[in-house]
């Protein structure tokens, strides 16, 4: 079985990843070996830091932490070194010694006894070495000048030199395993979460200190279990640079008459920042994310636009959008921004940030698509060829005020407007046993507007007895949106008409408004009450005007030939709980939630609805382990409710279910997280699993002309599961390499109900993803990233007479940049995908192969002239396999091709002196 060959993979990777640790003993090597204890009362210092700094150039060649008793190790020094020992500890006198590795192996053993820090501040001055890392508790602090980067290198490629921290391909960071959720400047917001606009654009000379430490943003009351807390890392400025102005721009021209513009700029005055960045290219670059952008955009808020049938059967909306670089089609994007910080004393904060988008797509997907309907398969080739462009702004903003020690109140408004304008074309031909049984061809154009507004406010309120803390929050959201579409279609045999004209005016509306009251309060050492309520109430409209429509629709319509579909949620809900603190670190807590829902539809398609439900909570947390049980009350989304057919593409028609009632989510989650800090070793493992009841599903008619009737009901046995474990080591360096590993496997699990032609049944779908990546660099000269990807997929059913599915992906990325002198440097990335399972008619390999040369000059080498090449080998191709309900869909899409640019970078850096 496919998963079960990927799983035997990640074994083999464990296991080598720990036999590095236990196979140690007995080797002969250099090492440093010791004990930190208090100089006054003999007692060992636990989570002391101890680094080892090359003595040439003051960077950081190894460190470690003290354990329990004070023990450490640093092992595999090369011999006939010189280092400067480092060690530090919170509220002692750093400690400084030289030390030489012998000409032979061995192991130099060493006690080091720290001294307390006094009141006087000048016994605790250290005109020693600087400390490259300090430690304490869940924040760690790196000294930049520990770690060399290349002239011009931005914050990413530091990042990626400091123990436990990875950065991907996609720009996302993670630490000792967690997710870096947001990057600061100075202890303010950049750019919202979006970690990739200050690691991949702000210059790492430019940064003192990286210090990284729990992102508590959302959790002011720590209830949150370490394991589930992501990071945030904060870039504090050299001094400096805080009164300056500094960025960089940049231009590219190429063959195939591609482009890339933009820059950055930042003006940094003590308590004022303001960053400037702007970027237009037609070579799928982006700086931004795309689910930043889609929250920003207020993108999720879209209607329908084109139409194609994804995972659950259902015609969906905007799918498929790219912001630059996500591999789908071939963009054209123009975006700037804008963010501002300011500080108004020390108790108010304000921040600012717009940002304005304008994307161009052209795409092309080949999707070659097999539908079982028992001893009959449908065989489905389509050609879609898409025109989009879409303009988006995002105006949002941040106040925190500080009115008392104990208080804290925030406001965060956004408005999202976003407009698009849409032209596709789709050719498409259904077979039966190599009979034709169906063709169309459709042409849409379509238009959409959407605008959003939400805002939520925060007050938290803490009091003297310690744990006892009152938190209000109030949110509220509206927006409206407005959808036109225009299909011409021609089809055989007809579905609706042999040739037919369908428009479709579509608005929506959305508005919502809820306010939260949580209060805690410790009674006692072991016990906290804890007591709160929410009350709410959501308004989801949806309106259709099809004044050239069939005689299907007659029944809906008013007279005005209108239709209208709403629903009101009025919800109301108390909380009553007791958490047990057993130790300090070891919690067990539990809640009940009483909830009243009534649900009103219009028009009156069935009685007011009401629902009386209990919901219980537990949640038991001890240190490393964690453990949580949750039920939580969903509401179907509004275009499944809509009871108008779609005919836009006649041979697929939707029409909603206006009696859909809510469905009841069961969840447990349960992880471990264990961080080895002496030993650089992170190990993971964590399991997520919901149970649904009265889940929203498709039902699929096909007729005998191949005509799909699609609609929704509400079905129990929804089962989502997956396991996920990861295993992370930062190796000693071992003749000045450094090797960072990390192994990862996730186990999923699936049981979805589906219903075919009126048959009932379920699809058991497992999935096994093993990814082994490792880190390799050699004296900052050549850096080598590999990172391989394999997926297993099994496809099983029950009740329903179809045959089980198994297919494999396998992606190989690999990373290498060689550094030959300040001036010169050689990048190349090298992409490698096999699918060997999808359609004969469809690539099953392909690999992608970029190299870039950049030459720096000027003075302190501000200026870089870069030649790129794109797709070497001219092979990128898109193709991806997706198995489902009753259904194997294999796509296949236009991608970027081969070309060459060359390409200028300038640095700004203008610093002001105090």
């Amino acid at each position: 079985m496919a998963a079960k060959r990927v799983f035997e993979i990640f074994l083999l990777i464990v296991s080598i990843i720990f036999l590095d640790n236990f196979s140690v003993n007995g080797q002969v090597r250099h090492a440093v070996k010791g004990r930190v204890t208090d100089s006054l009362s003999g007692l060992p210092i636990s989570l002391s830091t101890i680094a080892l700094v090359n003595i040439s150039d003051s960077s950081l060649y190894s460190y470690t932490v003290s354990g329990h008793q004070g023990d450490f190790s640093l092992d595999r020094l090369p011999p006939d070194k010189t280092y400067t020992l480092i060690v530090s500890a919170v509220g002692y006198i750093s400690f400084k010694q030289i030390l030489q590795s012998a000409k032979s192996a061995g192991i130099k053993s060493i006690e080091i006894r720290l001294k307390p820090a006094t009141v006087n501040l000048k016994e605790v001055t250290i005109s020693a070495d600087r400390v490259p890392v300090v430690i304490n508790k869940d924040t760690i602090e790196f000294a930049a000048e520990a770690f060399k980067t290349r002239p011009n290198a931005v914050v990413e490629e530091l990042l990626k030199k400091l123990p436990g921290v990875q950065v991907y391909q996609d720009g996302s960071i993670y630490v000792n395993g967690k997710r870096v959720r947001r990057i600061l400047i100075n202890g303010k917001g950049f750019f919202g979460t979006d970690t990739r606009i200050a690691s991949q654009n702000l210059n790492a000379d430019l940064i003192d200190k990286i210090r990284i430490t729990d992102d508590r943003e959302n959790d002011p009351n720590n209830l949150l279990n370490d394991n589930n807390v992501e990071k945030e890392i904060d870039l504090k400025l050299k001094t400096r640079i805080r009164k300056s102005i500094f960025g960089k721009l940049h231009a590219a021209a190429g063959t195939n008459n591609r482009y890339d513009l933009g820059g950055i700029l930042n003006i940094f005055r003590d308590t004022l920042q303001i960053s400037l960045i702007g970027f237009s290219n037609n070579a799928n670059q982006s700086s931004f994310s795309l689910g930043d952008l889609r929250n920003m955009g207020g993108f999720e808020r879209s209607g329908v636009s084109s139409f194609h049938v994804n995972q659950n059967d259902q015609i969906t909306g905007i799918n498929g959008i790219s912001f630059g670089g996500e591999g789908q089609g071939i963009q054209t994007i123009s975006s700037g921004g804008i963010n501002i910080n300011n500080d108004y004393g020390p108790d108010l904060s304000v921040n600012i940030q717009d940002f304005f988008t304008r994307l161009h797509n052209v795409n092309n997907i080949t999707n070659v698509r097999q539908q079982f309907l028992g001893d009959t398969t449908l065989n489905t080739r389509s050609y879609n060829e898409t025109f989009q462009d879409e303009t988006s702004n995002t105006l949002s903003g941040k106040l925190k005020w500080l009115p008392g020690k104990m208080s804290s109140f925030e406001y965060t408004p956004q408005l999202n407007m976003n407009s698009t304008n849409n032209n596709s074309s789709l050719h498409q031909l259904t077979d039966v046993n190599q009979s034709l049984l169906n063709q169309v061809e459709n042409t849409q154009t379509g238009t959409t507007s959407h605008l959003a507004y939400s805002h939520i406010l925060f007050f938290n309120q803490k009091f003297k007895k310690e744990g006892e803390a009152l938190t209000i929050s109030q949110n509220t959201s509206f927006g409206p949106g407005k959808d036109a579409f225009q299909s011409r279609s021609f089809s055989y045999p007809s579905a609706v008409t042999d040739s037919s004209t369908e428009i479709r005016n579509q608005k929506t509306y959305a508005a919502g408004i809820d306010l939260s009251i949580a209060y805690r309060r410790p009674m006692g050492k072991h016990f906290t009450v804890i007591l709160g309520t929410t009350n709410s109430f959501n308004h989801r409209a949806i309106s259709v005007n099809t004044p050239m429509s069939s005689q299907l629709y007659d029944i809906l319509l008013d007279p005005a030939g209108n239709t209208a579909f709403s629903r009101n949620d009025w919800i109301n809900k108390m909380t009553e709980g007791l958490k047990i603190s057993i130790t300090k670190r070891t919690s067990f807590e539990a809640t009940l939630g009483e909830q009243i829902q009534s649900l009103a539809n219009s028009p009156k398609y069935q009685h007011e609805q009401h629902y009386f439900d209990l919901l219980p909570s537990l949640k038991f947390n001890s240190g490393t382990f964690g453990f949580k049980y949750s039920v939580n009350v969903n509401q179907p989304n509004i275009n499944d409710l809509q009871p108008v057919p779609n005919l836009i593409v006649p041979l697929y028609v939707f029409t909603g279910n206006p009696y859909l009632k809510p469905s009841y989510d069961q969840n447990i989650y349960t992880s471990y997280f264990k961080y080895y800090a002496a030993k650089q070793l992170v190990f993971n493992i964590y399991v997520n699993a919901d149970f649904i009841r009265n889940d929203v599903i498709s039902t699929v008619q096909v007729d005998s002309n191949g005509v799909q009737k699609i609609g929704t009901t509400n079905r129990n046995g929804t089962v989502k599961a997956v396991l996920g474990s990861s295993l992370s080591k930062n190796f000693q360096k071992i003749n000045d390499i450094e090797i960072k590993a990390n192994a990862t496997v996730y186990l999923g699990y699936q049981s979805n109900p589906i219903i075919v032609n009126g048959h009932s049944g379920s699809n058991q779908q497992y999935t096994t993803t093993f990814i082994q990546r490792i880190d390799i660099n050699w004296k900052d000269i050549i850096q080598l990233i590999p990172e391989y990807r394999v997926t297993g997929t099994t496809n099983s059913y029950s009740h329903l007479n179809y045959s089980r599915v198994d297919f494999l992906t396998h992606r190989l990325n690999t990373q290498l940049t060689v550094t030959f002198s300040k001036s010169l440097t050689l990048g190349c990335n090298y992409t490698f995908l096999r699918n060997p399972d999808v359609s004969d008619e469809l690539h099953k390999t392909t690999s992608l192969f970029n190299s870039d040369v950049t030459y720096r000059f000027m003075k302190e080498n501000r200026c870089e002239l870069k030649l790129a090449v794109f797709d070497l080998f001219n092979q990128n191709i898109n193709f991806d396999r997706i198995v489902s309900q009753n259904y194997i869909l294999d796509s296949q899409t236009v991608v970027l091709k081969r070309y060459i640019s060359l390409g200028v970078v300038y640095n700004i850096k203008k610093i002001y002196k105090r």
